[in-house]
């Protein structure tokens, strides 16, 4: 299991025929992409870019690709600490480059991938470039959510 204050914690699930969920704690400050259609104070860019930062740092730390990060995937708590969520595409890192087959640069979000993974031809890094962590922070400084 993963814990870190700027991933969002599972607290349990449903796996009964025809109902599957996971039950997450509820995050009062929904998503970036709400929080982006109204007025925000003046440290939320620095804050949302550094939770999204580390928490992506964390989950590449322990070999984990997210593969759809966005704004409508990263929660803001109570307090307006990031929480990203929707592990929903991750998968493990591919420990070589001669492990990669069978991931492609399809899954996720497109207007969301950093170029690097869409110009990579269906074979995409372990460790995708700072486009990937800068699409987050890039629409709260442009004001779009989505």
């Amino acid at each position: 299991m993963l814990f870190h204050d700027n991933i969002i914690s599972c607290i349990g699930g449903v796996i009964e025929p025809p109902t599957y969920c996971l039950v997450i704690p509820f995050c009062e400050g929904g998503d970036l992409a709400g929080a982006l259609t109204k007025p925000t104070d003046p440290g939320f860019l620095r804050r949302v870019s550094l939770g999204v930062g580390r928490g992506m740092g964390y989950l590449h730390s322990h070999g984990v690709m997210h593969r759809d990060l966005k704004s409508a995937n990263v929660l803001l708590d109570g307090s307006g600490v990031v929480k990203i969520s929707d592990f929903g595409l991750a998968v493990r890192a591919p420990e070589s480059s001669q492990t990669q087959r069978g991931m492609t640069a399809e899954t996720g979000t497109y207007r969301w991938m950093a170029p690097e993974v869409r110009l990579t031809a269906g074979h995409p890094s372990s460790r995708p470039g700072l486009g990937t962590l800068s699409a987050p922070p890039h629409h709260c400084d442009r004001g779009t959510g989505r």
